[in-house]
């Protein structure tokens, strides 16, 4: 389970984060992401990623069972940041 990390990462930092991820995993291993929306960056708010780059990055390791849209339940802020919640197996 990711829950904040992923999406603070910058760019050339991703595929050494996958490969960590897959390492301390097994085939089959279900893998959850939660991470900030490309779609509606929110300053203040949490850093974002495109569903492309999630696609991206993991579908080498992890086959994506589903993205879906959510919202951050946070009280420090004015609005719910969006967010993208993804399940994913590993290969």
């Amino acid at each position: 389970s990711d829950i904040g990390c992923f999406h603070t990462l910058a760019k050339d930092q991703r595929n050494n984060f996958v490969a960590q991820v897959t390492r301390v995993t097994q085939p089959g291993s279900v893998y959850f992401l939660l991470c900030g929306n490309a779609k509606e960056p929110l300053d203040p708010g949490p850093p974002t990623v495109s569903e492309e780059e999630i696609r991206e990055t993991f579908s080498s390791h992890f086959d994506i069972e589903w993205i879906r849209e959510c919202r951050f339940d946070t009280a420090s802020l004015p609005k719910a940041p969006l967010g993208y919640a993804t399940l994913m197996r590993r290969q």
